[in-house]
């Protein structure tokens, strides 16, 4: 199961690690309570370190990740947001 391991957030910066073993719903929640923290500290930038993740995603779980990721950043951005930049750091395979 994907989990937080932390959290910050600086200068418009949101920052998050995440660990534990890749599944496409622990992932989605994990975005999703990342989407919680932008709104909340209002953060223009989001950088998720997942060099601490175990498994590898099918293709199938990627684009469905890819999709629900665009899906519910996009609803942020219409309630609250003009944008929102997210970038990950991964483990190369």
């Amino acid at each position: 199961m994907v989990t937080l391991e932390n959290m910050h957030f600086e200068s418009g910066l949101l920052s998050a690690i995440g660990s534990g073993e890749f599944s496409l719903e622990g992932s989605k929640q994990v975005f999703l309570e990342m989407l919680a923290a932008v709104a909340q500290y209002k953060a223009e930038k989001v950088i998720f370190d997942g060099r601490k993740l175990r498994g590898t995603p099918n293709e199938l779980e990627r684009f469905l990740y890819a999709e629900f990721a665009a899906r519910e950043t996009h609803k942020l951005i219409q309630e609250d947001y003009s944008a929102v930049c997210v970038c990950y750091r991964c483990a190369s395979s």
